[in-house]
């Protein structure tokens, strides 16, 4: 259990594996389990940070800062619905 959830953190995040961590079916299997839990995490840390945010600065700010924070937590620009979206 808590092996897939730190396997899930360290895909998910930038959270460091173990260079012994070695991917195979049944660890990817079991990590899957907790994507939506690690989603839900990020995704509620960011509203918080922007809850906060808010107070002290103006909309563009926060969303500036919400976007630096979602790449320091994930390491990828994860905001890209809207490139897809105009594909269509």
């Amino acid at each position: 259990m808590v092996d897939g959830l730190r396997r899930a953190l360290g895909f998910l995040t930038v959270y460091p594996l173990r260079a012994s961590d070695a991917w195979t079916p049944e660890t990817l299997g079991s990590s899957m389990v907790y994507y939506p839990l690690v989603g839900t995490f990020i995704g509620l840390t960011l509203w918080g940070l922007a809850v906060l945010l808010g107070v002290l600065f103006p909309p563009s700010i926060v969303s500036a800062l919400l976007l630096v924070g979602s790449l320091l937590v994930t390491g990828d620009c994860i905001w890209t619905d809207w490139q897809t979206s105009s594909m269509a």
